[in-house]
């Protein structure tokens, strides 16, 4: 085919001339009933308009072909247009996948998506989500804890602490994460009452404000106040352990269990070899490690103290006195126990009780801490009185009664909170020469502590005369009008 406008050959199929541009129109066959002839109504004007006509013609001619030039760049340039319009429009439309695929990506839509199906109880659907969103976000603790979340609702309790102690141990992972990984972990342990889970997740911990938050669950094994080695001078060894429970000890390195002694004091370590293992057990049952320690106490004896009077049956009030060596203190019981530094100290000598009284008595060297062996004095005090104790203590509440020291028989003081009870402590004789029953003043608080007021009160044991016990610069004791 050739072009109409300049007779170039066109390749078959190609509608644009190759050498012009012009662009080749395809004419649909002529269809009588759409394409109507127009007839031809020729005016007079027209004809004396013809040759005058022709003259234009040349001109519009020359004119036309600058139009269809002009007309095949517009087309050129229109198709060009709409290539590139589609180009853009492909473009928006990839970009806009992209960014729909990194939004699908993003760690908030997975978790919200991954919550989304927990909050629907579709655990399993949660489950494989939660798994492919750690797979790809690692680093992210949100993604754990959601799936600790889904574990604990789908009943699987090993694979929700799994998930929370990942985070608690991964020392990548903030502080405040892992704090409150350990806060989830021991709520469920406890409560399925896993106390030892417990304890074997705290042991591993390494963050003290959760190790002190929750040190009741934790058995720690004891700690000694006195290293293992060699010692010259008796050791008073103390146990201690990181919260409420109890210690059991051997002083032989035999392994030590509940059935052992228990520590509820200060253990002595005089000359000798001692092995101390112990073990603590908290108030949940839990067993901590043995700790254990060896001594060798190499400690010089110190004498006894000295005592009188003999031991022995008594009729007249007497003082007990002890005496010991230089640079000692002297300590005492009168309970049958065995007395240790810890005990009633002796300062000055004591009035002899009524009744029978079992006294033991030990001196402490005050720099090495050296104890003595225990000296012993049995005394049985029997006055002959014509008052009784018991009618003493009558007599001196009925006193106190009318004199309004008392309020009431319940004890009540008006100066004082506390209920006053009164106990008798032996026989003691004046400086005017007469024996007395001295009544020990006590206060009683609403919790049943008690405590020594300070005041002493005296009852006559042949006349029955109350007084108050006083004494002067000389430390006689003086009968006080009461």
């Amino acid at each position: 085919m050739k072009c109409p406008n300049c007779g170039n050959e066109i390749s078959e199929g190609h509608l644009i001339c190759e050498k012009c541009g012009y662009e080749i129109r395809v004419v649909p066959d002529f269809d009588p009933s759409v394409d109507e002839p127009v007839p031809a109504i020729i005016s007079i004007d027209d004809e004396q308009n013809k040759d005058d006509s022709k003259k234009d013609a040349r001109v519009d001619s020359r004119d036309d072909d600058q139009q269809i030039k002009s007309g095949h760049k517009y087309r050129r340039l229109k198709k060009y247009a709409v290539y590139g319009y589609f180009g853009i429009a492909g473009a928006i439309l990839l970009v806009s996948f992209l960014i729909y695929q990194i939004h699908i990506q993003s760690l908030d839509y997975q978790l919200n998506h991954a919550a989304g199906l927990i909050e629907s109880g579709k655990y399993e659907e949660a489950k494989g989500y939660l798994e492919s969103s750690y797979s790809s976000h690692p680093e992210s603790a949100d993604v754990l804890f959601l799936e600790a979340d889904n574990y604990y609702k789908m009943q699987n309790e090993d694979k929700c602490i799994d998930a929370l102690h990942q985070i608690a141990s991964g020392e990548d992972y903030q502080l405040e994460d892992r704090e409150k990984a350990y806060d989830e972990i021991v709520a469920i342990l406890d409560k399925d009452n896993d106390y030892v889970g417990i304890n074997e997740i705290l042991d591993d911990c390494d963050i003290a404000d959760v190790t002190t938050k929750y040190q009741n669950y934790m058995a720690i094994e004891p700690q000694f106040s006195y290293k293992g080695g060699n010692y010259d001078g008796t050791v008073t060894l103390k146990l201690s352990a990181n919260t409420g429970g109890d210690i059991f000890y051997t002083t032989d390195g035999t392994k030590p269990t509940k059935k052992s002694i228990k520590y509820l004091s200060p253990i002595k370590l005089e000359s000798g070899n001692y092995i101390i293992s112990a073990v603590f057990v908290n108030k949940y049952g839990i067993s901590s490690d043995i700790a254990t320690q060896k001594y060798n106490i190499s400690a010089q004896m110190i004498d006894a103290p000295e005592l009188t009077p003999e031991s022995g049956n008594y009729t007249k009030p007497c003082m007990v006195v002890a005496k010991a060596a230089d640079g000692c203190s002297i300590f005492y019981t009168v309970d049958n126990s065995s007395p240790t530094e810890n005990s009633i100290p002796y300062k000055e000598p004591i009035q002899m009780p009524l009744g029978i009284t079992n006294f033991k008595f030990i001196a402490v060297d005050d720099e090495s801490g050296n104890m003595s062996e225990v000296t012993m004095r049995s005394y049985t005090l029997m006055i002959n009185a014509a008052i009784s104790v018991g009618q003493a203590s009558t007599i001196l509440q009925d006193r106190m009664l009318a004199t309004g020291y008392l309020l009431d028989e319940q004890g009540h003081k008006s100066d004082m909170s506390g209920v006053m009870t009164y106990k008798p402590i032996s026989v003691v004789t004046a400086s005017d020469g007469q024996d007395y029953y001295s009544f020990c003043e006590y206060e009683t608080d609403g919790a049943g502590g008690s405590m020594k007021t300070g005041n002493v009160f005296l009852v006559n044991i042949q006349t029955g005369a109350t007084a108050v016990l006083k004494n002067d610069s000389s430390n006689k004791i003086i009968a006080s009008e009461f």
